[in-house]
């Protein structure tokens, strides 16, 4: 080296070997401690890419393609398909040269025992060298702005991490442009790491989702399974063993740092003191209070809420946040104001004292503005949580310490810190965007109200609506400090930390070095446990979607697998039932190698034959009937005529796999019916004396059944409906026509990737379950093609979209286009065999075009009849006829009841409906008793009965509903003035260019 460049002209880095939790060996170059990275000056910025690129692309051609609304690309821009591409460059800084005058300085020190150092050159960047980061992020920067302008291609790159985003369906431009480009330069892409463009992709240590653009208008964005699993597990490590290194310190702090920055913001910095703490050399024992932060900690990362960035619809108009304190002869009021500019909504200004006993619990001051002034971003979530869910917020405070501690969230000031913590904290849970700005004291509205009360003359004559709260109670220090807060989210399992001897590439790459590779035979008991590990994933509706030796976890004695580590989830509940144990493969051969897959086709289903449903249908129903406990039936991609009558019952834990389609014959002629004392237990069905058609396909008495689709297009029921509709079929048969699909008291259901299409009667009917989710369906009953809904396509009446009654229903990420009601919640009374109410109901990321999103009908009944706790959201709705459509019915029975109440609509916007928008009264319809007439108000002279004394309607709001170009009156509301309605709240309901003014 001497003779290469002289004495003195040369200086080494330190060369030091880490290996990694996975098993790789990295060399790093300690370029610190031989005073490289301080003689280094450095005059360029490093630009990466984050992942709100991919959000900002998606809006920036949402504008530029006038995209006003999700339901704007299917029916304006159909060839659209957003999907996520990723690249990894090879080598990455060892892959470019240094320059030749830096050489001298790009030389490595190795000691090697009984030798010494040994000194060489490092002809490419060194890992560990301040400088080379800025080298290196050159080339990338250089490819990717080649790419956009040269190659027209969406690309981004962190590093050697590579990005491309797809816009075109079914082409890949960006990616093979960016591949392309790489090639060309001299670094193609390794082809081993890269992945193909899919809706879901993981990047930067984040799962991305595209695939709800297009319903919901929303990138989703959060943490890898992976990553919460991996911090949970070091969480309770740390917690049981009461201690931390300062390397277990600071690999948390950094994971709890990246993890947070993708959705949550600053939440994970709570235990920021405690992990600062253990930054000394050597373990560092915790102290309870420390554990009680950890143990907070844990908490917050379990519910961490995946972050949805809006990139086309309506834009929230944010809830603008005036707070205040005054802190005046040992007197802590806090006062506030919430606006919502440029709207109707009426400011809301709130003022409470802080209990003696709370502000005694932070650590003493002289003066507890400070605090004070923080602690109201805790309280307003804690008193106002309806206002705030799901709201953007303007949040201005006038004392710049406090506004400072909100926005970083953190503070030297332990109490001041836990604050902040906890308003981030339940700030999340409320899926509510907090924006923290500091504002001088004299424009702040609420400074009176901070001062003096309801009592401030100025505020008191603003018009403003007032009210003086009690400090919420659970919120002094000691007290927040151990509270549950939110129910978790995830139920995790510390998968991590359970194989103690280590992961299977760690076991692979160590015996590859020592004994050239795993033996045969012990290779295939490890192939085995893994293939049986994922089979008992498959069982319980759990998928993995990353299985690699990296993920999974060998026992301390290497010879058997101890557990696999779950990276994304199909069903959330059902990973909490793993109870922390990893699989337990030995435990599972039994149970696995009992799974049986039935085929249809196999068995003797004849596909693509219509003469052939009669019998299909007997085959059908006898393999339905031979399923046992984990079995599946499979129906392949091809088309299966059936006759009508398919029935499943008294089912557990079986799963129907529908690749193909299931026809149903045309017409009456030849239609299955059965007794009519048998028609009438049915409590949906019309009570009958003669006989009737049965169900196209009825479940009943079921528990835990799936009916799920492995085809990318999802599985088809077709009930040929289009024979049985018009007027000319309803006077000839009325209302006995076969419901598609109709399940009876059901629990634990899961229903995918189905799409019923052309109903004869109503399409899907769950009737009395618990726990049902349906998830990626569609309901279609078109008479024609014509985007709208008019007395010609409305004879497809009856063709209902989804009914449900029961309790923890969840439908989401669906769409309906149908003639009658879209989204119903039937009610339930005490007769219920599952629940005797229908509660607890959500539904959201829905695209609905038809009858609208539907409460009712509620019946009086002497058993109660009620429908309670409904939410629908995030809804969608093209030239529906409809909207929101509320509705009871009236009964001759007088000492029969009725309930619908605490029902929310929020984030609805229909676009030109034919009918009225917002219905909230009684049911239209022209065969119950006292109806309402269907031509009521429109045609003179016809009735509508006001709705029953019997029914309470209690507690209904309307939250941020856009109703554009209406072609009939925005809404109607009629009560009885015999029992009124109580707490109807409109909240930002607003009509855009109203059609046809009607009086009631």
């Amino acid at each position: 080296m001497d003779e290469r460049f002289g004495v003195g002209q040369w200086r080494p880095l330190q060369r030091f070997l880490i290996v990694q939790p996975d098993g790789k060996e990295r060399v790093i170059d300690n370029a610190r401690k031989t005073l490289h990275n301080s003689s280094t000056a450095m005059m360029e910025t490093i630009y990466t890419v984050h992942l709100d690129f991919i959000p900002a692309v998606i809006k920036q051609l949402a504008h530029r393609l006038q995209v006003t609304s999700p339901g704007d690309w299917s029916v304006f821009h159909p060839w659209a398909h957003f999907r996520l591409g990723t690249d990894d460059l090879p080598d990455a800084y060892r892959g470019l040269p240094v320059c030749p005058e830096h050489l001298p300085y790009s030389a490595v020190a190795v000691w090697v025992p009984q030798q010494g150092w040994r000194y060489t050159i490092l002809w490419g960047l060194a890992f560990g060298l301040e400088s080379a980061v800025v080298s290196f992020n050159r080339l990338p920067q250089l490819g990717i702005a080649a790419t956009r302008r040269c190659l027209y291609g969406l690309a981004a790159a962190y590093f050697d991490d590579e990005l491309a985003v797809e816009v075109v369906a079914a082409a890949d431009i960006s990616q093979q442009a960016l591949r392309l480009l790489f090639t060309s330069i001299g670094a193609p892409p390794q082809k081993a790491k890269g992945f193909a463009p899919s809706p879901d992709r993981h990047y930067l240590g984040a799962a991305i989702h595209l695939g709800s653009v297009m319903t919901t208008g929303c990138v989703r964005i959060q943490p890898k399974f992976a990553t919460v699993a991996k911090v949970a597990g070091r969480l309770r490590v740390a917690i049981a063993n009461r201690c931390l290194t300062k390397e277990e310190a600071g690999k948390l702090r950094g994971d709890i740092t990246w993890m947070f920055s993708l959705a949550a913001g600053h939440m994970g910095r709570i235990a920021q003191p405690v992990l600062a703490k253990c930054s000394s050399d050597g373990p560092t024992p915790m102290d309870d209070e420390d554990v009680v932060t950890l143990q907070v900690l844990l908490r917050i990362v379990l519910d961490c809420q995946p972050r949805d960035v809006q990139v086309c619809g309506v834009d929230k108009v944010p809830l603008v946040i005036y707070s205040d304190a005054s802190f005046e002869q040992g007197v802590l009021r806090l006062g506030w104001v919430v606006m919502c500019p440029g709207t109707s909504y009426q400011p809301q200004g709130g003022t409470c004292e802080v209990p003696p006993e709370v502000i005694d619990s932070w650590v003493p001051r002289r003066q507890q503005i400070y605090p004070g002034e923080a602690i109201v971003a805790l309280v307003i979530p804690a008193l106002l949580p309806d206002l705030l869910r799901g709201q953007d917020l303007l949040w201005f405070v006038d004392n710049e310490s406090a506004t400072s501690t909100l926005i970083r969230c953190v503070s030297s000031q332990c109490d001041v810190h836990e604050i902040a913590e906890f308003s981030h904290y339940l700030l999340n849970s409320l899926d509510a965007r907090a924006w923290f700005e500091w504002i001088d004291s004299e424009s702040n509205p609420s400074d009176g109200l901070s001062r003096l009360g309801l009592a401030d003359e100025w505020t008191q004559a603003q018009g403003w609506s007032l009210t003086s709260y009690t400090f919420p109670p659970g919120l002094s220090r000691g007290e927040f400090l151990q509270c549950e807060s939110v129910d978790t989210f995830w139920a995790l399992m510390p998968i991590l930390a359970q194989g103690q001897g280590g992961e299977l590439y760690a076991l692979l790459v160590k015996k590859i070095k020592e004994d050239d590779g795993l033996e045969e035979s012990v290779s295939q008991i490890f192939f085995r446990q893994m293939l049986q590990a994922v089979g008992y994933l498959h069982g319980r509706r759990i998928v993995h979607r990353d299985v690699k030796p990296e993920n999974f976890l060998v026992s301390g004695s290497s010879d058997r697998l101890e557990g696999v580590a779950i990276r994304e989830k199909q069903r959330m509940e059902e990973v909490g039932k793993l109870d922390g144990h990893g699989v337990e493969v030995e435990n599972e051969i039994e149970e696995v190698d009992r799974l049986e897959r039935l085929d249809f086709e196999a068995a003797g289903g004849a596909a693509n034959q219509p003469e052939k449903a009669a019998s299909n249908t007997a085959l059908l129903n006898r393999l339905l009937d031979s399923l046992k406990p984990k079995d599946t039936l499979y129906i392949s991609a091809k088309t299966f005529w059936l006759a009508g009558g398919v029935r499943l019952l008294n089912a557990h834990d079986v799963t129907l796999q529908l690749d193909g389609t299931l026809e149903f014959r045309e017409g009456r002629s030849g239609w299955p019916e059965q007794q009519g004392n048998v028609c009438n237990l049915n409590p949906l069905q019309p009570k009958r004396s003669l006989n009737c058609v049965q169900e196209a396909f009825f479940i009943a008495n079921v528990s835990r059944l799936t009916l799920t689709s492995g085809n990318q297009h999802g599985g088809t029921l077709n009930g040929n409906g289009k024979s049985w509709w018009g007027y000319i079929e309803y006077a000839l048969h009325g209302e006995d026509r076969p419901r598609l699909l109709s399940i009876y008291n059901a629990t634990d259901i899961l229903v995918e990737k189905w799409h019923f299409v052309n109903s004869a009667y109503w399409t899907f009917t769950a009737l009395d379950v618990a726990r049902l989710e349906v998830r990626f369906c569609s309901v279609s009953a078109r008479v024609d093609k014509a985007p709208e809904h008019n007395l010609g396509n409305l004879d497809a009446f009856n063709t209902d979209g989804f009914d449900v009654s029961g309790r923890d229903i969840y439908i989401h990420h669906s769409e309906v286009w149908n003639q009658d009601d879209c989204f119903t919640i039937q009610p339930r009374d005490r007769r219920g065999i599952n629940s005797q109410c229908t509660e607890n109901v959500l539904i959201e990321n829905v695209n609905a075009s038809g009858l609208g999103l539907t409460i009712g009908a509620v019946l009086p009944t002497l058993f109660h009849n009620c429908i309670r706790n409904v939410t629908f959201r995030k809804a969608y709705m093209f030239h529906t006829f409809k909207g929101i459509y509320m509705k009871s019915q009236n009964s001759p029975e007088p000492q029969a009841s009725g309930e619908i109440s605490n029902i929310l609509y929020e984030d609805i916007y229909m676009e030109r409906p034919t009918q009225v928008a917002i219905w909230i009264g009684p049911a239209q319809e022209a065969d119950s008793y006292k109806a309402c007439s269907l031509l009521w108000p429109v045609v003179p002279f016809v009735s509508c009965s006001p709705p029953s004394v019997a029914v309470l309607w209690e507690n209904i709001t309307l939250r941020r509903v856009q109703v554009h170009n209406p072609i009939q009156s925005p809404g109607v509301i009629y009560g009885n003035p015999k029992r009124p309605m109580k707490n109807i709240t409109f909240e930002n309901v607003v009509v855009v260019n109203p059609g046809v003014d009607f009086r009631i």
